[in-house]
């Protein structure tokens, strides 16, 4: 309730700017002030004009203003310039430090606020409150909130691409190796590889490139799934070749590392890693080459592979969008070259929408999803706001509140 009432205060989603104080007397709001995400409280600046007199001070907001006893505001002199208590309940007078009143007002929201609010923080996770209302949405409104999606989403995983440089000392090609690495989980084992990539240095294995069997030993070792290769005598080979790697580079098997089996036999976590060290033989220089391409084709040959079990299309353009995009748009931030963020948002515009349940979701509710880049933005969507009820931070939840006042 004390989220409902902060927000419509912020938004000036009351009834009327004059309102009555518990005392009686008329206030007139004449500025709400700026929310405050810190300690303290919840507006500062605001302004409020009682009788003749215009105050300026900061504003606090509880669910009932016995609250104010109960957080201890009493006590804490960061509260001594409220100038006005805003409440749903009326229970008590609150006094200030200095033994006066603090001005009060019950805030009046609409009834079908609350109740729109009601739906929107407690629907199911599995809910699109907003799905009847999506396709009465201006296009020309939807498509900007896309477009910060989208963005929000890609700096999220350049976010991501940065930790790697953190990790490796501005590494550029063991960042996009952990990206790879990362990517090839698609979804079910992302955690586990991103692990195993960053604790195996690509100066390692590259002393070994031209000796594919001993890539796969030391990463399969690491993994803790070299008892998981299904034939004896190349099990028996790994496991030799990996006590051998381990005592000549001091390494020791991951731990907890949580694989998690299912699906078809080629997606098993023995074949991910087997395709991670298939990508070192011979030398790694992912970074580089995906640098030099220019479209999509060529991109997507970089993660080709000469293979009997190839990746399907989808699949390539998964490792496109989560490898290929932020390490291209990360190394254009890193160097001020627009043309590298350019060509990493084209990437996504020129890719097909992604197809899984989260898009769909948005398309039976009239979402048009022709691109990965919408496709992006969505899952954002849906994952950041949506499943966390975070529907008063969403545009589209927050023009549905601004309707129903």
């Amino acid at each position: 309730m004390e989220k409902l009432l902060q927000y419509a205060w912020q938004h000036r989603m009351w009834k009327s700017p004059l309102m009555t104080a518990t005392d009686g007397s008329t206030v007139e709001i004449l500025d709400p002030g700026w929310i405050n995400n810190g300690p303290g409280p919840d507006f500062f600046n605001a302004k409020i004009r009682h009788g003749s007199k215009t105050w300026a001070g900061n504003v606090e907001i509880h669910t009932r203003a016995s609250d104010w006893y109960r957080h201890g505001h009493q006590n804490d002199p960061a509260y001594d310039p409220v100038i006005l208590h805003v409440v749903g309940h009326d229970d008590m007078t609150v006094i200030r430090r200095d033994g006066l009143p603090i001005k009060q007002v019950v805030l009046q929201c609409h009834e079908n606020l609350t109740d729109l609010y009601n739906r929107l923080v407690s629907g199911g996770k599995a809910d699109l409150i907003c799905g009847d209302y999506l396709p009465k949405i201006p296009h020309i409104y939807l498509n900007d909130w896309i477009d910060a999606l989208a963005f929000e989403r890609l700096y999220e995983k350049s976010d991501r691409f940065n930790s790697y440089l953190t990790a490796t000392s501005n590494n550029w090609q063991q960042a996009v190796f952990t990206a790879l690495a990362r990517g090839l989980g698609f979804g079910r084992n992302t955690d586990a590889l991103e692990r195993l990539a960053l604790s195996t240095p690509l100066t390692m294995l590259g002393k070994h490139a031209d000796s594919p069997g001993s890539i796969e030993a030391i990463l399969l070792g690491q993994a803790g799934l070299v008892d998981n290769v299904s034939d004896p005598s190349r099990r028996k080979y790994l496991k030799e070749e990996y006590i051998y790697m381990a005592h000549k580079f001091s390494l020791t098997p991951l731990q907890s590392l949580n694989w998690q089996n299912g699906g078809r036999p080629h997606n098993s976590p023995v074949r991910r890693v087997e395709r991670l060290a298939r990508y070192v033989s011979g030398g790694f220089d992912m970074m580089s080459r995906l640098l030099q391409a220019r479209t999509i084709d060529h991109i997507r040959d970089i993660f080709l592979l000469d293979d009997t079990t190839p990746l399907s299309q989808s699949s390539l353009d998964l490792l496109v969008i989560n490898v290929a995009v932020p390490a291209i748009y990360t190394y254009g931030l890193a160097t001020g070259d627009s043309n590298a963020t350019d060509r990493a948002l084209d990437l996504l515009r020129s890719l097909p929408a992604e197809h899984n349940s989260i898009t769909e979701i948005f398309r039976n509710a009239g979402v048009i999803c022709n691109d990965a880049y919408t496709s992006q933005a969505l899952i954002g969507l849906r994952r950041t706001y949506c499943e966390n009820r975070k529907c008063l931070f969403c545009r589209i939840g927050n023009r549905m509140m601004r309707d129903k006042r």
